[in-house]
């Protein structure tokens, strides 16, 4: 059996994992989409179930799907028909605009740069465990080296340091 640790330049697997729950979808060439998640601008990826649609970020992307009507450009084509779905949608209140709403940004027109405009992360309806981490060591004026420092001064085994953090 072969352990692979850091950077391995010749494999050809990916994995990613969600900045809102945890979950994690890996396999051979794997991309974002086929683990149903995207990335926005900020580097958040999180699941396309934690996507965020109301009137707010529907309105955006509806202006840029308008804007693209002007364009020739094959790809505007596609968001030109993507724009007129989405309004169908909007105009019959269909539940199904998420639907409409994902293929538009991440599929149709490949403007993954809307993509915070959905993203729980960055419209802060959540925070990801890294930067919750990043908050609590700079709330406490702490580093990651201190923080660990103390850790190893405050326990002598790991068994002890293990049940501190289990105590509820």
């Amino acid at each position: 059996m072969k352990i692979r640790c850091g950077f391995v330049s010749n494999s050809s697997s990916s994995s990613f994992v969600c900045d809102v729950c945890g979950g994690e979808y890996s396999g051979m060439n794997a991309s974002l989409e086929d683990g149903e998640m995207v990335q926005c601008k900020n580097g958040h990826i999180v699941c396309i179930d934690h996507l965020i649609f109301d009137d707010y970020n529907t309105k955006e992307v509806l202006e840029y799907a308008k804007r693209c009507l002007d364009e020739s450009d094959e790809m505007y084509v596609k968001c030109h028909e993507k724009r007129n779905e989405i309004q169908r949608c909007l105009d019959d209140n269909l539940d199904d605009i998420a639907n409409y709403l994902y293929d538009f940004i991440v599929r149709g027109c490949e403007n993954k740069s809307m993509v915070h405009l959905f993203c729980p992360l960055c419209r802060f309806t959540d925070v990801s465990t890294t930067e919750a981490t990043q908050y609590l060591l700079k709330s406490n004026d702490t580093t990651i080296s201190k923080l660990k420092d103390d850790i190893l001064q405050s326990f002598e085994t790991y068994e002890q340091f293990n049940n501190f953090i289990n105590r509820k």
